[in-house]
């Protein structure tokens, strides 16, 4: 070829060019409307949830069990040692119970076999500022309990552990309205609405949901971990970290406690950071543990909860200061344990959560 020769290049026909064009733009188009339907169901499932979640409601006869305290505006108002507080309608909360049975079946007609809760609390969320607190109620803190036979027919009231509370129920809806009820009891009447119970099968499944929990040790625990060491959690060993304890101690919840504390905190911002980086994750964390849990509200109250989180937060962890332990004297005079709560403490941790000082 001369070098001086003009390479000539063929040119496209113009009917090709415009085919070109049309099939680019119908693909941009076509994720252009997957991209706003996506966020369209983003925002309705926000909606929704956000739709589920109602102020609470105080039990004003329960205060006056209290000395300087006086509840009005049926609990909304609350003047405690001369100071007043207002209920704080943007804190929402769910109860959370850790059930001590590998799967939560639905049990019809045989009694006490529905297993007891012994992780109870509530998580509390500020829906304006983001911020997360937990209040953490002690399995053996006594309370009347609803009493119902093997027909789900409630037969009486004793009080008893609160613990014991899920036994009497069918092992899921039942249960957990019947813990509810007791919890209620003990937090001077605030209605708790929503629920959700995990079994011990669970923990592992959440755990390697969000990929693994790391944590630095709180105690030796035979083939999962040495004290002071950090290690990683996954499967059984996440479950055995947060269910073990030494019964021959006295109070050996309490230590187991700190356990599950340190665990929650762990997996609260791992779990946060999975979501931060990918907002779908909600939804697959969520159902991982659908076959090992019960709950009364759907993915919308979840996907409500988490976008106020990822709003308010680069980073997410749950400060030691807004986690509340409710105290009690521990005693045994049996075979069991029990807690009683002490009152007062309770009334000044749920204002501190719940309420805002206005004076």
């Amino acid at each position: 070829m001369n070098n001086n020769e003009e390479i000539i290049t063929p040119e496209v026909p113009a009917k090709k060019k415009s085919r070109t064009k049309k099939i680019i733009l119908i693909v941009l188009i076509s994720l252009l409307c997957i991209i706003l339907a996506l966020v369209a169901a983003f925002f309705i499932l926000r909606a929704i949830g956000k739709s589920h979640f109602h102020p609470a409601i105080v039990d004003i006869d329960n205060i006056t069990d209290i000395d300087n305290a006086v509840g009005y505006d049926e609990g909304k108002t609350i003047q405690y040692n001369g100071k007043t507080y207002k209920y704080n309608e943007d804190v929402i909360f769910i109860a959370f119970m850790g059930v001590d049975k590998d799967t939560l079946d639905t049990v019809e007609g045989v009694e006490y076999s529905a297993g007891q809760s012994d992780t109870n609390m509530l998580v509390a969320i500020n829906t304006e500022t983001g911020k997360m607190s937990l209040i953490i109620i002690p399995r053996d803190s006594m309370t009347d309990v609803n009493i119902m036979n093997s027909d789900g027919e409630q037969i009486g009231i004793s009080e008893m552990q609160l613990c014991l509370a899920y036994a009497y129920g069918n092992g899921t809806d039942t249960s957990c309205e019947n813990v509810l009820m007791s919890m209620e009891r003990l937090l001077y009447g605030i209605k708790i609405e929503n629920y959700y119970s995990l079994d011990l099968k669970g923990i592992g499944t959440l755990n390697d949901a969000v990929g693994g929990v790391e944590v630095t040790a709180l105690e030796t625990i035979r083939g999962v971990c040495t004290e002071g060491q950090p290690v990683t959690l996954w499967g059984d060993k996440a479950q055995t970290y947060v269910q073990v304890r030494d019964t021959s101690i006295f109070n050996s919840d309490s230590l187991r406690r700190r356990r599950q504390i340190q665990y929650a905190k762990a997996f609260a911002a791992k779990a946060f950071s999975e979501i931060k980086a990918d907002f779908s994750r909600v939804t697959d964390i969520y159902n991982a543990a659908s076959d090992y849990s019960y709950s009364n509200f759907d993915i919308s109250r979840v996907t409500y909860l988490a976008s106020v989180l990822v709003s308010n937060y680069s980073s997410f962890s749950i400060k030691d200061e807004d986690i509340y332990v409710l105290p009690g004297e521990a005693t045994k005079p049996g075979l069991y344990m029990q807690v009683r709560l002490d009152k007062q403490a309770v009334l000044e941790t749920i204002l501190k959560v719940f309420y805002n000082e206005v004076n």
